[in-house]
């Protein structure tokens, strides 16, 4: 039975990567923890389960990876070619083309403004408003 990994965000990812690379070199492995045929039957799980290969024997990850910009991915994925051992698959990344910094801002603008019913004023009296109004739930 495969198993295919959904590696979100860039933690996801990055923890993604690494769990990869250790699966591998567990599988290459010659001494484990376990007896030798355990330690076999691990092995070949681990090619099967979380590995395919190109015809050229190079192992690739059963992974998506989704993140809001490209360079997290991009760096994972060299990462993973510059490594020799495996790699991810060519259409097994999902991104936008730009970063996450300004939808953060867009979000935050539409979402926290229209909540407290401030979205009518200008942006500075908002963020004045939404002051005032967290400070006083904090008792400043």
């Amino acid at each position: 039975m495969s198993i295919v990994t959904v590696q979100l965000g860039q933690c996801g990812n990055q923890i993604g990567f690494e769990v990869f690379d250790a699966l591998l070199s567990d599988s290459h492995s010659s001494q484990g923890l376990c007896s030798m045929r355990e330690n076999e039957a691990y092995q070949a799980s681990c090619k099967e389960r979380f590995f395919s290969e190109e015809e050229n024997g190079v192992p690739i990850a059963r992974a998506v990876l989704v993140d809001m910009e490209p360079k997290v991915i991009n760096q994972m994925l060299s990462k993973a070619a510059q490594s020799g051992q495996w790699k991810y698959g060519q259409h097994a990344c999902f991104c936008q083309k730009q970063g996450s910094g300004n939808n953060w801002a867009y979000g935050a603008y539409i979402h926290q403004y229209t909540k407290f019913g401030i979205e009518e004023e200008d942006f500075l009296d908002s963020f004045t408003s939404l002051e005032q109004v967290v400070a006083s739930y904090c008792n400043l």
